[in-house]
């Protein structure tokens, strides 16, 4: 778990997804997905949702690409 100190109280980082603060601080909060993202930047997108994976919940979250080959053979395994 990763602390950040703000005027009013520490930000903790709790788990994969949790910002979790005292009181209410835009800017403590801001610097600090800021900085999630920053850690994130790669050169390609499969390389960028992998690093925002080990941070956030989210919608490509443990995503897995098929080739085109793959999705039309399942397509037409399941018709």
């Amino acid at each position: 778990m990763s602390r950040a100190r703000s005027r009013r109280g520490l930000l903790h980082i709790s788990g994969r997804g949790y910002l979790i603060a005292r009181e209410f601080d835009i800017e403590l909060i801001r610097t600090q997905i800021t900085n999630i993202l920053d850690d994130c930047i790669r050169p390609t997108w499969d390389e960028v949702a992998n690093a925002i994976n080990r941070h956030l919940n989210w919608e490509y979250d443990n995503i897995q690409y098929e080739t085109l080959d793959e999705a039309m053979a399942r397509l037409n395994k399941d018709s």
